[in-house]
């Protein structure tokens, strides 16, 4: 497996790093490396699927930032002065540990124990793993073998390609921190994510500017005239807000149930209006679908066509027109609901624009389109 190179600043023999941390505890120094590389990779594999701009901004800040030995308290190499390179340590350092860890079974009895050990040695060294390594398999080894006897090597081994790949994965994240690589990729993500909040922000904005502006009621009843003031309010409270702090202020929850809430009150107001009283009455006779009947009596409400224009071309449709056209058959924006559907707004927008002395704005439907519309069949 191809190994990392070693960190230009390594210690040389010489060097055994500051007392206060050479007089601390060898295995919890290590285990605190440990957690700090395992955090860092915690931290870098999150980078991918976190949301929002406040937890990619701690994550660049704390975790994903080049950290030097001092900041972290302590250092790989510091915990192994004697050796050059703890990347491929000596044989020295293999017998000493490996020593330890035979050392550390209360029972370890092997038929030969020279044999053993000088075999031990020779199958680890041949691997050459790091210091790091190595020290992980054996604690591991200690910690879960169950026996007082000696292990076998092959234990040993497994653990030491497992704990290779770890390391190997520990030290191309640590390196892409160290490097700034980590912190850049963090800035791309967080600038994505200021971007996206930005733009929930316009969006919810420009939802709750449209909720206000569908308050305006046309019933006189006090006490859907109360709601709706109180849903303005409410809206002008989160415009105000989400103008102010921005996405920390964004409760798409609460803006969720305002928009259901004005929703119900605009169509209790529609219900109460006269015209569209007219254009139910005016559907009526004809028999649609439900589903189609109240598609085309919200489209004809939104062109804001008055009721008496609806009364006197509901009173110019021959008798034999009516009733009888129902859709019969799935989806009910098919070839024929349009046809009936143009031919319905062609005879509205015509009476409109009589009684409005307006040039009409395209040909008047004849009167044989009301009796093509009762041989529809849907």
């Amino acid at each position: 497996m191809k190994k990392l190179p070693p960190p230009n600043n390594k210690p040389t023999k010489k060097s055994n790093g500051s007392s206060a941390l050479v007089t601390e505890d060898y295995f919890k120094r290590f285990e605190h490396l440990v957690w700090i590389y395992d955090s860092q990779v915690e931290a870098y594999e999150e980078l991918r699927s976190a949301k929002g701009s406040h937890a990619i901004r701690i994550l660049r800040d704390c975790s994903l930032s080049p950290m030097s030995d001092e900041e972290r308290g302590d250092s790989l190499q510091r915990l192994w002065p004697d050796e050059e390179d703890i990347f491929l340590p000596s044989r020295v350092f293999y017998v000493q540990r490996l020593g330890l860890l035979v050392g550390s079974f209360p029972s370890a009895s092997p038929h030969s124990p020279r044999i053993y050990t000088q075999m031990l040695v020779s199958r680890i060294a041949v691997k050459e793993p790091s210091c790091m390594v190595v020290e992980s398999a054996c604690n591991e080894l200690v910690d879960s073998y169950k026996y007082s006897n000696a292990p076998n090597i092959a234990d040993l081994m497994s653990l030491i390609d497992k704990h290779e790949k770890l390391w190997e994965k520990r030290l191309e994240i640590d390196d892409e921190i160290q490097s700034g690589r980590a912190r850049k990729r963090a800035e791309g993500r967080l600038a994505y994510e200021e971007e996206q909040e930005q733009k929930r922000v316009k969006w919810a904005i420009a939802d709750l500017e449209k909720i206000k502006s569908e308050m305006k009621l046309k019933s006189k009843d006090r006490s859907m005239l109360a709601e709706a003031k109180i849903i303005k309010g409410l809206a002008d409270v989160h415009i105000s807000d989400l103008r102010e702090s921005g996405i920390d202020e964004l409760d798409e929850e609460c803006i969720s149930e305002l928009r259901s809430n004005a929703r119900v009150l605009k169509e209790k107001d529609r219900d109460q209006d006269p015209d569209y009283k007219a254009i139910l009455a005016f559907l009526e006779p004809f028999k649609l679908w439900p589903r189609a009947h109240d598609e085309l009596a919200q489209a004809i409400y939104k062109e804001a066509i008055p009721a008496s224009v609806v009364d006197a071309v509901a009173k110019g449709i021959p008798p034999d027109a009516r009733g009888g056209i129902r859709q019969r058959i799935a989806g009910y924006k098919d070839q024929d609901f349009a046809r009936f559907r143009e031919i319905t707004f062609k005879a509205l927008h015509a009476e409109q624009d009589r009684q409005e002395g307006k040039a009409p704005r395209e040909e008047q439907p004849r009167q044989n389109n009301w009796t093509l519309a009762k041989r529809i069949r849907f």
